[in-house]
Formats: structure tokens, C-alpha cells, sequence
């Protein structure tokens, strides 16, 4: 079972000061622990169970032969549905100290759609692209731009157009103006603030390139650690 506890303490022993004098050598100390995270390409299923908690949905789910658990965004589901959950990434031996339980295998996905229920629109309200706020940037911009904007603090107004909370100790947003075509027209953030799909914001953050987290977060320009408002 990992948890952050477990890290931080394995940690901790890794740099305590070696005891004098020396002791004859010995075997290799254990590598530290991460959690191992893996992609789930997504699937489809029937839900067994199903809990809420603080904005997560938690679903066990009959998928062919196996069962499986999946969590992601806050979604009106019942036992009996048939879900489609999309694309994530898989944790094994997964502590959740808010559900007081450890998970052998769990999914964390990014939308969870129940069947013959509407998708949550991911477009802009209205058309056209949105006015920059004042000193800011576009999502082109800052997309088609990164490598002059490499490390600058950006702000952009834009619409979540999605978001999954509590991956990485993170919420990650992803942000659509209207502007930019396929490959500029999404940027996603990184930030400890709430925002849910819809919302209109603006978005301060640092402009990071080539960011790899394993488990597929791949991306070639995004914003970290950014604070984002509501309007």
C-alpha cells in the first residue's frame, strides 16, 4: 500500500546521517517508493456501486469479465447504469486518506457519461472568440507562442472546457477560448483552485514546455501553478 505518508517517511530514512565509523558494506537500500501509474485507454460498463464524496464520483463497474473502480468528475449516476468512462491514468495500491480505504487498481478519468444522458458541452457559450483580459494572451497565442513565453507569467480568460480534480496532488483544467485551430486551440492549467466545465475564468499562471509526468501527461506547453478566478 503507498501512501504520501509512507513516501515521506521512506524519504526522511533515505538522508539520515550515516552512523560512525563505518559499518562493513551491506545490501543496497530498497529503491524509494512512487506510486506506480500506468494510462487507461477507457471503457464502458455497468455500475455496481457508486459513492460521492467532496466532487469525486467513485464507481465500481462490472466492464466484460472484471470489475473495476473509477473515479472522476462529480456525475449523477446510479447502480444499474451503463457508463462510458474516458481515457486516464491507473494508480495501483492507491491510499485515499478522504475514503479511508486503500485501492489495489483504480482509475482516474476525466469524464464519466452515463447512457442516454446528455455530454456536458464542452464548446463556448457563445460565439466567436472571447476578448482578451487587459495585458493578456489568447490561447493561440500563448500555445503558438511558448517559446518566447517560456517561464513568463501569462493571464488569459477562457472556458474550462474540462476538469479533473486531485490527480497529482493538482486540479488540471483545460482551457478553450474560441481562438487557435487543432494543436492551438487548448491549453491546460495546473492550479489548487475549483473550476468546473463551463465556467468562464481568468487564468494566471507560468508558462512551462515539454512537461512529462508519466503515465501519458505529456505537454508541450502549459501553466503551472496558476490561480484562477471565476467570472
Amino acid at each position: 500500500m503507498t501512501s504520501l505518508r509512507g513516501i515521506v517517511t521512506a524519504l526522511a530514512l533515505c538522508f539520515l546521517p550515516a552512523a560512525a565509523p563505518a559499518a562493513p558494506p551491506g545490501p543496497p537500500p530498497p529503491a524509494r517508493p512512487t506510486p506506480p501509474t500506468t494510462t487507461f485507454r477507457g471503457g464502458a460498463g455497468k455500475v455496481l456501486e457508486t459513492r460521492q464524496y467532496e466532487g469525486y464520483t467513485y464507481l465500481r463497474v462490472k466492464m466484460g469479465e472484471k470489475e473495476v473502480w473509477a473515479a472522476g468528475p462529480q456525475t449523477t449516476v446510479a447502480r444499474g447504469d451503463s457508463v462510458v468512462l474516458s481515457p486516464g491514468i491507473t494508480m495501483t495500491s492507491f491510499w485515499s486518506e478522504a475514503y479511508h480505504r486503500s485501492f489495489d487498481v483504480i482509475y482516474f478519468v476525466s469524464s464519466i457519461q452515463v447512457a442516454g444522458a446528455k455530454a456536458v458541452a464542452a464548446a463556448p457559450p457563445t460565439a466567436g472568440p472571447l476578448p482578451k483580459p487587459e495585458g493578456g494572451k489568447t490561447v493561440e497565442e500563448i500555445v503558438l507562442g511558448r517559446e518566447d513565453l517560456r517561464g513568463q507569467v501569462v493571464v488569459v480568460r477562457a472556458h474550462v472546457s474540462k476538469a479533473v480534480t486531485a490527480i497529482l496532488e493538482r486540479n488540471w483544467l483545460h482551457l478553450e477560448d474560441g481562438t487557435g485551430g487543432p494543436g492551438s486551440n487548448d491549453l491546460t492549467v495546473t492550479t489548487t483552485d475549483a473550476a468546473a466545465v463551463g465556467d468562464t475564468v481568468i487564468v494566471r499562471g507560468r508558462v512551462a514546455l515539454d512537461r512529462d509526468f508519466g503515465s501519458g501527461y505529456r505537454y508541450d506547453v502549459m501553466l503551472e501553478d496558476a490561480k484562477v478566478s471565476k467570472e
